[in-house]
């Protein structure tokens, strides 16, 4: 298991070890003695009701993981690919389209970006496409996307270095068919790009909540958040399948 997705699991299971205390006290099998400060002077007691909070938050927390998961193990397959393929003119056309757009478009809404941060992803740039040397690209800004990491933002995400069949590839995983209980790999790619959606959905519901939201439950997040770490696992392996598919002399 490599270091990120070790990093991730592991927050992972933390977090669902507080969900099953959490879900404890709510069923009254646990008590915890628990205040918090009001003010300056004043504390009052947390009761169960307050708990209903905890499972939408550490959901919240365990997308935006996720997501960071993702753009970090994507980073090191597009420096891993630059390395193996050794010049700019032997990367994939995708990966050199996507570098130049997106150095560019960090330019055009340089408002706000430290000047010393600019003149470096230009000064990489330049030594990519002046002296062909690739052992340093911009993959921060490769990684960088606006929006959620749904299942389409992801696929299009690995498209930018020649990465293709994302969602393919995980419905194949064993351990995605393992979570849905199939042997179908179709019927898994489906179902697992529309547990992210949902799981996208909650997230935002809590990020962004309104009068009538449905606050996601112990369980919900849980399973969740157990999706989420097969989908981490998944990943690792389709990143390794890329690997041996756009690094020469790997397959």
């Amino acid at each position: 298991m490599n270091e990120l997705l070790l990093d991730f699991c592991q927050d992972a299971d933390r977090v669902l070890d507080l969900l099953r205390v959490i879900e404890d006290v709510q069923k009254g099998e646990a008590h915890i003695e628990h205040q918090v400060a009001v003010g300056t002077d004043d504390v009052r007691e947390i009761n169960h009701a307050d708990f209903l909070l905890f499972p939408g938050g550490l959901l919240l927390y365990m997308a935006g993981r996720f997501e960071y998961f993702v753009r970090s193990s994507f980073a090191e397959l597009a420096e891993d690919v630059a390395t193996g393929r050794g010049s700019w003119s032997a990367l994939p056309e995708q990966m050199q389209s996507a570098l130049v757009r997106l150095t560019s478009a960090a330019m055009s809404r340089r408002r706000g970006q430290p000047i010393g941060d600019l003149r470096r992803m230009v000064s990489i740039l330049n030594e990519n496409l002046s002296n062909e040397s690739v052992s340093e690209i911009n993959s921060e800004l490769l990684s960088h996307t606006d929006r959620n990491l749904r299942p389409r933002e992801m696929s299009d995400l690995f498209k930018r270095i020649g990465a293709g069949k994302l969602w393919e590839r995980v419905g194949s995983k064993a351990t995605i068919m393992e979570f849905f209980e199939t042997g179908d790999a179709s019927f898994a790619e489906r179902s697992a790009q529309a547990r992210l959606n949902a799981i996208m959905e909650a997230r935002n519901s809590v990020a962004h909540p309104r009068k009538d939201v449905t606050w996601p439950s112990v369980s919900m997040s849980s399973n969740h958040i157990a999706f989420l770490k097969a989908l981490a696992d998944a990943l690792s392996e389709c990143i390794e399948d890329y690997r041996d598919q756009l690094i020469p002399g790997r397959d």
